[in-house]
């Protein structure tokens, strides 16, 4: 009986510890002057930089799910080029590189647009009241 309680509690040990590495997450930033968008890791300095080109054409993909994610990946290839190193994942810096980013870039494009749409009316509003 003492036994399967050390054990118990060995496992309980365990699973906490998986449970508090967290993942290394992508941070997102839009670049309002240039109209690009930087993704990086917030541990390491990798990041990359996705054009106002391909900004422009994941904007128009916004309303097809599926397009929108098979650009990121043939396109921009977000996910292999975010890939940690070798060197980064030996000194632990990253614990998940694996991490499925697309979802965060999808909301902060909708919300980029939205803030254009929005821009755009009240520009308009504001002509027709003059």
């Amino acid at each position: 009986m003492r036994k399967t309680k050390a054990v118990k509690k060995q496992a309980v040990k365990r699973i906490a510890k998986v449970i508090s590495k967290e993942r290394e997450r992508v941070l997102y930033s839009f670049d309002s002057k240039n109209k690009t968008v930087k993704a990086s890791f917030a541990k390491t300095n990798k990041s990359i930089v996705i054009t106002a080109l391909q900004v422009k054409e994941l904007s128009l993909r916004l309303n097809d799910l599926k397009r929108f994610y098979s650009y990121c990946n043939a396109d921009i290839k977000l996910l292999s080029r975010l890939h940690a190193d070798a060197q980064a994942k030996k000194q632990q810096l990253i614990k998940n590189t694996q991490y499925d980013s697309r979802k965060k870039l999808f909301a902060l494009l909708q919300q980029v647009t939205l803030t254009k749409l929005k821009q755009k009316s009240k520009a308009k509003h504001s002509k027709v009241k003059k």
